[in-house]
């Protein structure tokens, strides 16, 4: 997007640098922290005192399920307390929930998209997933329903398929913000090197196919 960029901020009070860095005008879509979307979280990635708080860990990687309520909770306050000075400042687009390969459709997780909708307010939230079942024949029309029903923006994605974490580019509006992201297509998706995974230069025919999806789509 024009005067848009997509950002993942760790837990550091970030916003307000960012804030006075960037000109009148310029938006930042921020990534939620990983531990926030299920994902696996390295310890280090948390503030000093939270790893005392937890003592020595015998794991490589943290998921929220192996923290007590309290930790989790004072990760949500450090997050969303770096990103007060963005939002502020009118400089904060939507967070970005992108919920992994093992988070499938249920009422469990339907419940925590709600209560990660509402532990952001006043900041909005978009989601995406990476479990196919979401978007599948026996899912999609019941998973667009319940997002339209609570506001919830869909985030479409284009990305290889095939995969375990492969989602089919459904395009959808189930509120009034709609988020696109082109993942690209690259060979080596399955590659733990991130310029390897997301190595992929789109050519103009394909950006132009996408421009007119999206524009008949408005």
């Amino acid at each position: 997007m024009d005067g848009q960029v997509a950002a993942r901020l760790r837990l550091v009070p970030a916003g307000g640098a960012h804030r006075e860095r960037t000109p009148d005008g310029f938006t930042f879509n921020v990534k939620a922290f990983s531990l926030l979307t299920q994902h696996p979280t390295r310890p280090s990635s948390l503030h000093k005192d939270l790893r005392a708080a937890l003592g020595e860990s015998p794991k490589r990687t943290l998921y929220q399920r192996d923290l007590p309520a309290e930790i989790v909770e004072e990760v949500w306050d450090r997050f969303l307390g770096a990103l007060a000075p963005l939002h502020e400042a009118g400089r904060l687009g939507a967070l970005l929930f992108q919920f992994p390969p093992w988070f499938p459709p249920g009422e469990s997780n339907r419940r925590y998209l709600l209560r990660c909708r509402d532990r952001c307010r006043p900041m909005r939230i978009c989601v995406e997933f990476r479990n196919a079942a979401w978007m599948d024949d026996a899912h999609r029309e019941d998973t667009l329903a319940f997002l339209a029903a609570h506001d919830l923006p869909y985030v479409c994605v284009d990305m290889p398929q095939g995969h375990p974490s492969s989602v089919p580019p459904v395009l959808a509006a189930t509120s009034d913000l709609a988020v696109v992201r082109l993942h690209g297509h690259s060979e080596r998706w399955t590659s733990r090197v991130i310029e390897e995974r997301f190595g992929y230069l789109y050519g103009e025919h394909e950006l132009r196919d996408w421009a007119e999806l999206l524009g008949a789509d408005r």
